[in-house]
């Protein structure tokens, strides 16, 4: 067992955890479950207002695998992300959502592909149900070049016909597994992103550094659905709303200027069109409200987004045009409504099965 380990490359599981009460338990059990062998947890507590971080202290604060740790003050998704990196003693780190299970071999699978393909500074397992474990929730998603919005690969389709394959993909935050050499040449997490677009923002850049990203088909996450209650609710809150709308500050920082000039004002009137629309037919302000606080915001940080910008460009590896034709998705908006986003809301509907 010594040799084997010797041989195995150290894994930091980080957890970020904010108000996990009724999953933490049952996901940090899962992950101690699992058959690969050189592997440390690290949760990261957001400082969370119930039980959290106490059930989490009481049940594994004695286990030499697991380390806890809470913020002294709130960092959000992108920032609690980070320290938990920042604190981690491996060179790989599999990024989890507080409320997963995995299956035995997920990070096995994922150290097999890391093996095969040297070049890849991420692996994207695939995500799916946690109450119907045959159903897809993302292998890996797209994100429209006119929009910054994604597409979930394989969303709600059976894995057991739907073909999964090892290729390249835009990674998302859950069961992601990353090279922490990678995580440091892009300068980790954008915090000024905060949450909704800091993990399609981060593995945008990682591909821009050189890095493949490649699907793990084996490697297997459950997660859970939220209700279509809860997702409604969202876009009635003007700070979410506000968080989902930093997309022109991935387009500015990221894009060659050629890209950011023509597809930076096509999500700006969509954007200003979504918050029109809700006001009118649904009654809810919010949607326009983040979105201006959004421009608003980006306008003031625009000297910070050009010294990022500076960054990511100096770095460059990759052009659009690799992205575009391999991994993002280049349909126009009223093709991307028609095609993903009506299909992807009725699956969502369906596939609601968040019971807490």
């Amino acid at each position: 067992m010594k040799k084997k380990m010797k041989n195995t490359p150290f894994v930091s599981v980080v957890v970020p955890m904010y108000n996990a009460e009724k999953f933490i338990l049952p996901a940090i059990r899962s992950i101690l479950k699992t058959a690969y062998a050189n592997f440390e947890i690290v949760i990261v507590d957001d400082i969370s207002t119930d039980e959290s971080y106490r059930l989490v202290f009481k049940h594994f604060s004695d286990n030499s695998r697991v380390r806890i740790f809470k913020n002294r003050k709130k960092l959000l998704a992108a920032g609690s992300r980070n320290k938990g990196v920042e604190l981690s003693k491996g060179e790989y780190i599999a990024l989890l959502d507080h409320d997963v299970l995995v299956d035995r071999n997920w990070l096995t699978e994922a150290m097999k592909v890391f093996k095969k393909n040297p070049t890849a500074g991420t692996v994207q397992g695939v995500v799916l149900d946690i109450t119907r474990r045959n159903i897809i929730q993302h292998a890996g998603i797209k994100i429209n070049a006119y929009l910054g919005w994604v597409i979930s690969l394989g969303f709600g389709q059976d894995i057991r016909t739907f073909k999964l394959e090892e290729k390249e993909v835009f990674a998302d935050a859950t069961g992601l597994i990353f090279k922490k050499e990678a995580w440091e040449r892009v300068g980790g997490f954008d915090e000024k992103l905060a949450i909704n677009v800091d993990d399609w923002d981060f593995n945008w850049r990682i591909w821009l550094a050189g890095y493949k990203q490649i699907l793990a088909p084996k490697s297997l996450t459950y997660h859970w659905s939220k209700k279509q209650q809860t997702r409604d609710a969202w876009i009635k809150r003007t700070n979410w709303e506000f968080h989902f709308a930093k997309v022109p500050w991935l387009f500015i920082k990221n894009y060659e200027l050629v890209n950011v000039i023509k597809y930076l004002p096509i999500y700006l009137v969509v954007g200003l069109f979504r918050g029109v629309f809700n006001i009118l037919f649904r009654l809810n302000p919010a949607v326009l409200a983040g979105y201006i606080k959004a421009v608003c915001w980006i306008i003031i940080n625009f000297g910070d987004l050009l010294q990022k910008r500076n960054i990511v460009q100096s770095q460059r590896k990759i052009s659009d045009t690799y992205l575009m034709n391999n991994v993002m998705d280049k349909s126009f908006v009223f093709e991307y409504f028609i095609r993903h986003w009506l299909p992807i809301i009725k699956l969502g509907r369906a596939m609601s099965s968040e019971n807490y």
